[in-house]
């Protein structure tokens, strides 16, 4: 430990119990168009633990600040559901949970009394052990704002970023072919907003989200899905928000 500074380091162990409706329970999807699915009993589902390492930094002098970390997690028995087979007496897909064997950056600056600005982005990424990326990995992902606060009245810009991501698994097609993942390719938004304290009590804002209508997919919301499926999953295009909140 520095002024201004904390270096750490931290160990975590988990342990999870599969829930009693992932090792027993039965639940039939086939009013699913075109993937009809059904989520079977697995009875062999063991618990799933984890353990985690984390070093990381912490500096903040009052004007400018970091928070830098680097962690690795390493699960036994990660429970995940993955497809397993098809029915073709029933149409279904048959889903079960298995057991899978199985760096984050915040920085600002206060550019003088009105002005700051600051970022955060982050990565994951992980396999399990026959070497297949798992699904809850994440590409190069973060953002950059910047902000202008003044008495009564505060506003920001802020451009959000995320890298193409195609470090994906196998996935089925509707046909119970396996095929790629659906990847992502990298993106660019940006948001306007402003804040205005009428009184004490009352205070109005808006947003302009999306701001150049910019049409993309966060892997997040396609993760483990076909590629022919995520057309499906592109986030909303421009939009605007106006609220009020009145505190009593």
């Amino acid at each position: 430990m520095f002024a201004n500074n904390i270096v750490y380091v931290s160990y975590n162990h988990g342990y999870r119990a599969p829930e009693y409706d992932k090792a027993y329970g039965f639940v039939n999807h086939d009013f699913v168009p075109l993937t009809p699915f059904v989520i079977a009993p697995n009875l062999d589902l063991e618990a799933e633990t984890s353990d985690s390492f984390e070093i990381g930094n912490k500096f903040d002098n009052g004007r400018a600040y970091v928070y830098a970390s680097v962690f690795y997690n390493k699960f036994e028995n990660f429970i995940d559901v993955v497809t397993t087979g098809f029915d073709s007496s029933t149409g279904n897909y048959i889903k079960q949970y298995q057991n899978l064997d199985g760096v984050e950056l915040a920085a600002g600056y206060g550019l003088t009394k009105q002005w700051d600005i600051s970022t955060k982005f982050g990565y994951v990424d992980g396999k399990d052990t026959k070497g297949e990326y798992v699904r809850s990995i994440t590409p190069f992902e973060g953002n950059v704002q910047l902000k202008y606060a003044h008495q009564d009245f505060n506003a920001y810009v802020a451009w959000n970023w995320a890298a193409a991501m195609d470090r994906v698994p196998k996935c089925q097609t509707m046909l119970g072919l396996a095929t790629e993942c659906a990847q992502t390719s990298a993106w660019n938004t940006f948001d306007l907003g402003a804040t205005y304290y009428v009184s004490k009590d009352l205070r109005v804002s808006a947003n302009i989200v999306n701001l150049f209508d910019k049409e993309y997919i966060r892997y997040q919301d396609v993760a483990g899905i076909a590629e022919e499926s995520k057309r499906y999953s592109t986030e909303p295009g421009r939009y605007f928000t106006l609220n009020a909140k009145y505190e009593f």
